[in-house]
């Protein structure tokens, strides 16, 4: 996959670990307009539960940039700052491309504007009616339920193996982007005085307001998708089972009084995938544009 660096990254600082950086890159979307439909191992309810995943990320981005940005004038911290401008770069891309990959489900009959208009006023509500603090508090949950399915897309080698190779790609891209601003909605909320208790009830709210309206999209998907489930697809679940744990264990973590998305150290995965760019063989990103293995 071919990624563009469009804006200046922000690098380390005494936010992030040493060696990471915040950098939006835009990525090349013409191979994932051909994607198979049962791309997910060709596993239909894996397939549903990821595509519906994508559907609802361009109007979370927002939801996720417009919840950080109510509070960009009260953050003192320039660096901090500094890293909320990239964090809304990067998610303004990502919704980008997964508004281009989210088309590619309509060549398989799926109603993908109904769907997006009903995603649509599921978030217009709840921006109208959740108080802004609280709206910052499940964009933190948020961030920190896709940081931990980020990690596992580097290191789950059955995923690896079954997911077709240029979404893998696509996915690892994302995932990376997500690991690098992991902890900036977190900071943010902290630096604008939400402690323990808003964190916590946002993060109570959020299957409340999200998950029904997340079923009712994988049931109306299913209609469309309705291919039978193989025994193959069964081992499938069987051996991603021992990641599915993980994660929620890693899920659970957030609940502890000292959480900090850092504290799950993911550094070594973000350094492998930045070996993934040559400048000159020393590994560094480039400025320009470059191509993911």
């Amino acid at each position: 996959m071919k990624l563009i660096n469009k804006h200046k990254k922000v690098e380390s600082n005494a936010h992030l670990p040493e060696g990471i950086s915040i950098q939006p890159r835009q990525p090349d979307m013409d191979a994932l307009s051909k994607t198979q439909k049962l791309w997910f191992g060709k596993n239909r309810p894996l397939t549903i539960f990821s595509n519906v995943f994508s559907l609802y990320i361009p109007r979370g981005e927002l939801f996720f940039i417009r919840s950080v940005r109510h509070y960009k004038d009260d953050i003192k911290d320039p660096e901090l700052k500094a890293m909320v401008v990239a964090f809304m770069q990067q998610e303004v891309l990502h919704a980008k491309a997964h508004d281009a990959f989210n088309e590619s489900f309509k060549e398989h009959g799926f109603d993908v504007d109904g769907e997006l208009e009903r995603i649509y006023k599921l978030f217009d509500q709840i921006e109208k009616y959740v108080p802004k603090k609280i709206q910052l508090g499940m964009t933190v949950f948020l961030e920190h339920i896709t940081a931990t399915m980020a990690a596992d897309a580097f290191t789950n080698e059955t995923t690896a193996e079954i997911v077709d190779p240029e979404v893998l790609a696509f996915n690892q891209w994302h995932a990376a982007e997500e690991l690098e601003h992991k902890n900036v909605a977190f900071d943010v909320l902290k630096e604008v005085g939400g402690g323990y208790f808003t964190r916590i009830t946002s993060a109570l709210l959020t299957p409340i307001l999200i998950a029904p309206a997340i079923k009712d999209s994988m049931k109306r998907m299913a209609e469309v998708y309705n291919e039978p489930v193989t025994e193959e697809n069964r081992e499938q679940f069987r051996r991603l089972r021992p990641s599915q744990m993980e994660q929620l264990k890693t899920i659970r973590k957030y609940f502890i009084p000292k959480f900090h998305p850092w504290k799950q150290d993911d550094t070594e995965l973000l350094m492998g995938w930045y070996d993934n760019f040559k400048d000159g063989g020393d590994g560094s990103l480039l400025s320009d544009a470059v191509t993911v293995k």
